[in-house]
């Protein structure tokens, strides 16, 4: 897969002109991480520990928390493992390409990080023969969602799917997902030069990116709209 580098803002810009007539989602990230959601990263797990982790929380989850989703709605419920931080079939993205540099940039300042975009109309043509976004209520989509708390077999599939937004962080970030029913990372998938491109930030260059995007008002303190971000910034810790 060929590789543009990003070394400030100005490149994003340049990007954003060459794809602004597709509809684009993206991902932030540290360099030679496969785009595999965390249910999937370890091999040595199957679908047993998947199901697992997706019960228990469920069971859990309402003493901890007043607004759970519907016991039956499972979509609903995989989003609100993913945004809690459980390992789920559903990988992160954003509308926003500053955001997902951001992400790409925040940590390990000695590495580089890589910034991904996908065409997820693209994704879906390929994959459910519909050039549009899928929703969670869509008969070919459901049973990727069920068969996370299931022992169903893996059925390959990788979809991008409209989000249900159950925090206020998730509008914020603009936040879409991929839902994959395959341990195959999307990188690897077939004809995957037709929907997803690379592009990798050098480590030299995270400094001058950070600071790009703090004056731009893209900073933890806008991106998690929490009592804990807020604290950290009026003590200045962030």
């Amino acid at each position: 897969m060929a590789t543009t580098q990003v070394k400030d803002l100005r490149d994003v810009l340049q990007i954003i002109e060459q794809y602004q007539r597709y509809y684009t989602w993206w991902r932030g990230q540290p360099e030679s991480q496969p785009l595999v959601p965390g249910a999937f990263r370890d091999r040595t797990k199957g679908r047993d520990w998947e199901q697992n982790l997706a019960l228990q929380f469920m069971s859990r989850a309402p003493v901890r928390h007043p607004h759970c989703p519907a016991h039956g709605d499972r979509p609903a419920w995989l989003f609100f493992m993913q945004h809690y931080r459980l390992q789920t079939r559903l990988l992160d993205w954003t509308e926003s390409v500053l955001f997902a540099a951001y992400f790409a940039v925040e940590k390990e300042p000695e590495k580089p990080g890589e910034l991904w975009m996908l065409q997820p109309n693209s994704l879906n043509q390929l994959q459910l023969g519909t050039d549009f976004l899928s929703v969670p209520e869509d008969p070919r989509v459901t049973p990727l969602f069920n068969a996370a708390f299931t022992r169903e077999p893996y059925g390959g599939k990788i979809v991008a799917v409209g989000v249900r937004e159950v925090d206020i962080r998730m509008m914020v970030q603009q936040s879409a997902f991929t839902l994959h029913d395959t341990p195959t990372p999307l990188e690897q998938m077939p004809n995957h030069e037709k929907f997803l491109v690379r592009f990798e930030i050098p480590a030299a260059a995270k400094g001058q990116i950070r600071r790009q995007l703090d004056h731009l008002g893209v900073s933890q303190r806008n991106l998690f709209p929490d009592l804990e971000t807020l604290s950290k910034w009026l003590q200045g810790e962030l």
